[in-house]
């Protein structure tokens, strides 16, 4: 009789037994076990090797016509390289779901208050809300475990998206399935083998040093409150929502440094940002003593804004995220050093690399470091000199 194997192993450093059952023995997959003790893996073995017996003691008491059925399966199954166990098991597992199976918009309602309960970013919350909306529209009444590769697939050709954006609604629902699966509200998830469209990559688009001293110089007329965090924007290279999270409290002007907290981060790692000479000119006029750096936690308000502001100072084309693709621009040809960019904006070097890497000319890199504020400001607050670390002069 065909028993299972035992073998001597080492796992993350530990002596333990592994138990090998094949296929023969399980009906279905081949299976494995680890145990600490020996003697517990000798116990499972036994009962398996009892269990083993029992079963095929039963297969007695099919009747002819069972047993011939039982053949004919095997023989359809064959070619497919499955066994029968498999085809049952997959078969009790789909039919159980379809029985008692979920809504899309019944999981969409759990898989949204579980990211509202496991504290993810605002903005996460939002996309998912988004995509999810989409994807209810087209199949909210129908259960989860029923809609296949070919619905999706065709729900996505018949979209008017770009490829980026079938990219990114393939990954929200790679999450949205991998959730539906963790609560038992289906088996396998249908993305998996969808193919994603090609996305090529775009060249990033920056403000011309003119353009960022005409959109400061008009949000001075504008509205002084919000100059601080346009120029933090600009010269330090935070993200929207990083700028929008901040406070007066956590840029430390005397320190030279601009605290970004790791509850406020987009990637949940503090990291610190230096002041650099630039920036510390335009803080020295716009910053407070207290309260948030821009008057709004909300990103499209402050978006909104920065637009707006944009139109007024006659910037006609308004490149995607701007702001924070300048100053990686014109950081990195200040500079020429991807990890210290990197560090900075809180990315990997390799991004930094392939998106800021020989974008611009030396003469811009000059005009935007020497851009500053208007000569009718009110009084500076005092911030100390330069450092070496950051003598802009010297590079």
């Amino acid at each position: 009789m065909i028993q299972p194997r035992k073998y001597e192993c080492v796992v993350r450093g530990k002596r333990m037994f592994r138990v090998w059952m094949g296929k023969s023995l399980t009906g279905g997959k081949v299976r494995q076990k680890y145990f600490y003790k020996e003697p517990e893996a000798d116990q499972f073995i036994q009962q398996v090797v009892d269990a083993h017996q029992r079963e095929g003691q039963q297969a007695f008491l099919l009747n002819f016509e069972q047993r011939f059925e039982a053949v004919k399966c095997l023989q359809k199954l064959e070619p497919f390289g499955i066994s029968l166990m498999d085809a049952v098991e997959h078969y009790i597992t789909q039919h159980g779901a379809k029985i008692s199976g979920k809504t899309v918009a019944h999981v969409t309602e759990e898989f949204l208050k579980s990211c509202r309960r496991g504290n993810l970013k605002p903005r996460s919350i939002v996309q998912y809300e988004s995509d999810l909306s989409v994807f209810g529209e087209a199949f909210g009444d129908s259960q989860l475990v029923a809609i296949t590769r070919e619905d999706l697939e065709e729900w996505l050709d018949e979209s008017d998206w770009a490829a980026r954006t079938k990219c990114n609604k393939l990954t929200t629902l790679t999450t949205y399935y991998t959730f539906a699966i963790e609560k038992g509200f289906c088996n396998v998830n249908p993305v998996t083998h969808i193919k994603r469209p090609k996305v090529d990559d775009e060249p990033i688009g920056v403000l011309t040093p003119e353009q960022t001293e005409a959109l400061l110089n008009q949000a001075a007329k504008d509205n002084k409150k919000m100059v601080g965090g346009l120029a933090i924007a600009i010269f330090a290279g935070l993200r929207r929502s990083e700028v929008c999270g901040l406070d007066w409290d956590e840029v430390h002007l005397q320190e030279r440094e601009i605290e970004v907290k790791a509850s406020k981060a987009k990637t949940r790692q503090r990291r610190v940002v230096q002041i650099n000479e630039t920036l510390a000119k335009w803080l020295a006029v716009y910053a407070r003593k207290k309260g948030r750096v821009v008057v709004t936690d909300n990103l499209d308000v402050w978006g909104k804004w920065v637009k707006e502001v944009s139109v007024t100072a006659g910037i006609k084309v308004w490149p995607k995220n701007a702001l924070r693709h300048g100053f990686g621009s014109y950081y990195f040809a200040l500079i020429k050093d991807e990890n210290r960019v990197a560090a900075e904006m809180g990315n990997s070097p390799a991004m930094v690399h392939r998106h800021y890497r020989a974008m611009i000319g030396n003469a811009d890199c000059v005009k935007f470091w020497a851009i500053s504020p208007p000569e009718k400001a009110s009084a500076p607050t005092t911030i100390p000199a330069k450092t070496a670390h950051e003598n802009f002069a010297a590079n």
